[in-house]
């Protein structure tokens, strides 16, 4: 995918000057199909207002809409359909109708950002212990992880070198010590990396563990994509390369959780192309702090993710947000990460990091085991008064963790010691065991159906973590790069096909629209006039090009010197004139020196196409072929 991408971006860049008229072609032409469609709404939203006034005539609405008028029409247009023979069957109605949306929490909360943040202000969490029984146990779900981004602070493939070559290699062995241990994987462009690297040996113990069910392969995508500024192609084509994968590697493997515990807010979007692809359910984390905690309060942090659009409930898709800060350990186990941190064992090795709270891990033991066990219940049991069930999911992990065997060791030897400890306490009614995301969305469903679980439609972006600073500058930043990507991606996904065809010429194209101007070369159709003269047109283009003309207008500046131009074209042709070491183009027959070769080929179409047959100009004295003359001398002279 990366090669393929690299290939077509070479191309691009080597064909650039060959292709620079086209482009700007195409430009224009798209330029023009975005006018043409607005101006057939321009013309239904009319329409509509007259239709629903009642009052005045097209006439007297041709030139002028008001914003009052289209809002009520929109307003009672509900539930009302409309036939047109030049455009498809379309029905406005009110958003489906779920328990919760995105509007109603932006417009219920404060967003304010109080002393110190959010956060410091805490969960203020009670819970009586006698409401779990022997009948009704507390079950948690502790599933390790590792979060492993392919490309953040080091590249792609320096992170496979130096970071997830050897975690792949340790989940491997680490499994392989105790069929109880789970683990979940979720980027498959590291996946493939070390499959080629892999030995027999691990290649059959990966697929015994995915068929045992001791790892569990989340999303099963190329990488855990952004959802704010990705279009749904690259979303859905990166989905379809993991998958691909899966398929061609794996065998008859059914990816049935979605694991998004970093992207930088949500989109309704990604939760769709998830729930089509057979994805029944997905984890998420980074939303803002204010709706993570209005969501903990009303136990409204499991729910049905419904597209806005959607009257049949067919697009539901089981959802489970993270409550807290962070996914790492001391975010994860309950809502106080001074506690959680001396559960993340490596953190009390001096060749790690330590608890930026001052208590730091200690290893567990008979002595310390009882008071040990009863600090992390205590946070668990917090934990899952935020929920409606008995059953708690706790992430285990943190960004490229787990990377050697005495990490693994670390982390599990004192888990296996804590779970057998709370396991065998009668009287606390829990049971805790290492398992998957599915392992967890399974023992949900033991617990409630999904049926009686609150329904949610909308996004959730702008994402904020920690205080009133919002994560959206990534929306706009690296425009060009931006741009690259999306031509990139149109490269990837043409098929070449042009079902519009023209029956005078043969000439073919994708849009509609292209076709329908393209026809008025042969008609002569020019149905754009210029207010101001008896020009017309057969585009809307090249009468806001020729306006300019009256307006002075002259949005285009060079950069050098400052002159100013009414086309872009003209600029990069006078940006030429700037650069000592570029080419310059002699005329045979003039003293004229151009830039550029087409404009050579112009100009010795215009002034030369019958070096014979020359009409010298009465003002300036420089001679023209006779069809030069007729076509623009005449208008300039006369």
């Amino acid at each position: 995918m990366v090669f393929i991408l690299y290939t077509v971006l070479d191309s691009i860049s080597t064909n650039i000057d060959e292709r620079q008229k086209l482009g700007d072609l195409w430009f224009n032409e798209h330029l023009e199909s975005l006018e043409d469609s607005i101006r057939d709404l321009d013309k239904e939203l009319k329409h509509a207002s007259l239709e629903q006034q009642g009052k005045q005539n097209s006439e007297n609405h041709e030139d002028k809409i008001v914003p009052e008028k289209i809002k009520n029409d929109i307003e009672t247009a509900f539930y009302r359909s409309k036939n047109d023979h030049n455009q498809c069957t379309w029905q406005t109605s009110p958003p489906t109708n779920t328990t919760f949306n995105s509007q109603q929490l932006y417009d219920s909360l404060p967003f304010d950002n109080p002393d110190g943040g959010i956060w410091t202000q805490g969960y203020d969490i009670q819970y009586n212990a006698s409401q779990w029984t022997s009948n009704k146990k507390l079950k948690i779900i502790l599933m390790p992880h590792s979060h492993a981004d392919p490309g953040w602070r080091s590249t792609y493939e320096e992170y496979f070198v130096h970071a997830v070559y050897h975690i792949l290699n340790t989940m491997i062995d680490i499994l392989e010590t105790n069929k109880k241990y789970k683990f979940v994987w979720a980027e498959m462009s590291f996946l493939s990396l070390w499959w080629d690297q892999a030995t027999p040996k691990q290649l059959s113990l990966l697929k015994k563990f995915l068929k045992n069910q001791q790892l569990e392969i989340v999303t099963g995508a190329w990488v855990m994509n952004d959802e704010a500024n990705t279009h749904y192609f690259a979303m859905l084509d990166q989905l379809i390369e993991g998958h691909q994968f899966i398929e061609n590697k794996l065998g008859n493997i059914t990816v049935r959780s979605g694991w998004a515990n970093d992207p930088f807010g949500y989109s309704p979007t990604m939760a769709y192309l998830l729930q089509r692809s057979g994805i029944q359910y997905m984890a998420i984390h980074r939303v803002h702090y204010h709706i993570k905690k209005a969501l903990a309060k009303e136990k409204r942090l499991e729910f049905l993710w419904q597209q806005t659009w959607d009257r049949t409930l067919s697009t539901r898709i089981f959802t489970h947000l993270l409550p807290f800060n962070a996914y790492d350990i001391p975010h994860t186990c309950g809502p106080d990460p001074k506690i959680c941190c001396q559960f993340d064992f490596l953190r009390g090795r001096q060749s790690y990091k330590n608890c930026p709270w001052g208590i730091n891990p200690v290893i567990i033991d008979e002595k310390n085991i009882q008071e040990r066990a009863e600090l992390l219940l205590d946070q668990y049991r917090k934990k899952a008064q935020l929920y409606r069930t008995n059953a708690l999911f706790i992430p285990l992990g943190d960004d490229f963790r787990f990377r050697t065997i005495e990490e693994s060791k670390l982390q599990f030897d004192n888990y296996d010691k804590l779970f057998t400890y709370i396991n065998q306490q009668i009287h606390w009614n829990t049971h805790i065991q290492y398992g998957t995301l599915s392992d967890y969305f399974a023992q949900l469903l033991q617990e409630k159906p999904l049926t009686e679980f609150p329904s949610y439609a909308g996004d959730f972006f702008t994402y904020a973590d920690r205080a009133d600073h919002y994560w959206s500058g990534y929306f706009t930043s690296r425009a060009f790069f931006k741009r690259m990507n999306r031509i990139a991606e149109s490269h990837l996904r043409h098929t070449l096909e042009k079902p519009h065809k023209c029956e005078e010429c043969g000439y073919a194209t994708v849009e509609l629209s292209k076709l329908r101007r393209h026809i008025r070369t042969h008609t002569g159709e020019k149905p754009y006039s210029c207010p101001h003269c008896s020009y017309c047109s057969p585009d809307t283009f090249k009468l806001k090009r020729h306006l300019r003309v009256h307006t002075g207008e002259r949005p285009y500046q060079c950069t050098v010197c400052k002159f100013r131009f009414t086309q872009s074209n003209s600029l990069k042709a006078h940006l030429l004139t700037h650069e000592t070491n570029a080419q310059k183009f002699h005329c045979t027959y003039c003293p004229t020196v151009l830039t550029r070769k087409a404009d050579l080929k112009q100009h010795m179409l215009k002034k030369h196409a019958n070096d014979e047959d020359f009409v010298t100009c009465l003002k300036c004295d420089q001679e023209f072929t006779d069809p030069y003359v007729s076509l623009f001398l005449s208008k300039l002279l006369f």
